[in-house]
C-alpha cells in the first residue's frame, strides 16, 4: 500500500474523529469543560501530523494540501503549547481556536478559486464550507455567549464542520483527480 493510500486512511479518520469530537461536545458540554484544553491539543498535534503527511503526499494539483506544510507546524505547536499549559489556556481557548479556524477557512477559500480554476463543477461546496468554517471563526473570536458551556458547545461545532470539510475536499479531489 503506497504512502498516499495510508495517508488517505489516516486522514479519514481523523476527520471522523473531529466529527464524534463535535458531537460529544455538544451533547456532553459539561465533561468536556476542563478536558478540552487536553482534547484540543491532541486534535491539534494529530492535526498537523496529519497536515504534514498530506503536503508530503504528491497531490497533483497541490489543491487539498497546498497549505499543510505550514498549517501542520503551527497545528502540532499549537497542540503542544495547549497541553502544557491546560489550566492557564481554558480562558484563551475560544480565541486561539477562532483565530485558527479563521485562518483556515481563508486559506479554503484560496482552494475553491482554484478549483474553479481547475474547471471542478461543485468547486462552490468548497466555497461554501470555507465561509461556514470562518464564519465560526469569528464567532469564536468575539464570544458572544456566557460560560464555558456554550463556547464547548460552539467549538464542537466547529470541530463538526472542519471534520466534514476535511472529508469533502480529501474525498472530492481525489476522485476528481484520478478520473
Amino acid at each position: 500500500m503506497s504512502l498516499y493510500e495510508n495517508f488517505k486512511k489516516v486522514y479519514i479518520i481523523l476527520s471522523v474523529l473531529f466529527i464524534a469530537a463535535g458531537i460529544c461536545m455538544l451533547i456532553w458540554p459539561s465533561v468536556f469543560a476542563y478536558a478540552l484544553c487536553y482534547i484540543i491539543g491532541g486534535i491539534c498535534i494529530a492535526h498537523g501530523i496529519m497536515r504534514l503527511v498530506g503536503y508530503f503526499s504528491g497531490d497533483l494539483y497541490r489543491i487539498a494540501f497546498q497549505f499543510d506544510l505550514a498549517l501542520g507546524i503551527a497545528s502540532i505547536l499549537l497542540g503542544i503549547v495547549i497541553v502544557c499549559n491546560a489550566t492557564a489556556f481554558i480562558s484563551l481557548v475560544h480565541i486561539l481556536i477562532g483565530i485558527f479556524t479563521l485562518v483556515t477557512g481563508t486559506l479554503q477559500v484560496q482552494s475553491s478559486v482554484d478549483a474553479k480554476r481547475f474547471g471542478m463543477p461543485r468547486w462552490w461546496l468548497l466555497l461554501i464550507g470555507a465561509i461556514l468554517t470562518m464564519a465560526l471563526g469569528v464567532l469564536l473570536v468575539i464570544a458572544p455567549f456566557e460560560g464555558t458551556l456554550a463556547i464547548v458547545c460552539l467549538l464542537g461545532a466547529t470541530l463538526i464542520v472542519e471534520g466534514i470539510e476535511n472529508l469533502f475536499i480529501l474525498l472530492y479531489m481525489v476522485k476528481y483527480r484520478n478520473n
